[in-house]
């Protein structure tokens, strides 16, 4: 009778935990590769989702504007029915926040919003239009994403 082997040798089992550590090793940094990614993409939707806020607000009184100045660092917009509306970069504990009549233009913890104040945004009285950079920093869990948005609006100077 043939005597039946049994077991593994010390060289089989030192090939295959080699094996298996570089394929593991490989698998993880793949998987923290994309979680880095993914991360890195939801920053920036929620940067522009947060910009996107910020400029639909400016764009809508600016388009509805009898007038509008620029005295650093406030930029104000009056509308057609003489209503004065104000916007200032004021810096809170939580960072600095784009505000209009005192109030956040958009309510974030972990987005600052500010208007760009150098250069000054550029008011074109005769042709209406009025054209403004915004800054906007997201930050979560040690990852940050900032950007800046350049926005132009024409008012109606009815």
């Amino acid at each position: 009778m043939r005597r039946i082997r049994q077991g593994m040798t010390l060289i089989e089992m030192v090939v295959t935990l080699t094996l298996f550590g570089v394929i593991s090793t490989g698998v993880l940094t793949a998987y923290l590769t994309a979680s880095r990614q993914t991360d890195q993409a939801m920053l920036k939707s929620e940067t522009v989702t947060v910009a996107r806020i910020a400029s639909d607000t400016l764009l809508h009184d600016i388009q509805r504007a009898k007038n509008v100045t620029w005295a650093d660092p406030v930029l104000t917009v009056t509308l057609y029915n003489d209503v004065t509306v104000t916007y200032t970069t004021v810096n809170t504990a939580e960072g600095p926040r784009l505000r209009r009549d005192g109030n956040d233009v958009v309510a974030s913890d972990y987005a600052d919003i500010s208007l760009v104040t150098t250069p000054g945004p550029v008011i074109d009285p005769v042709d209406r239009e009025v054209t403004l950079s915004i800054r906007v920093t997201v930050t979560r869990g040690g990852q940050s994403e900032d950007s800046l948005f350049t926005l132009t609006g024409t008012w109606r100077n009815v």
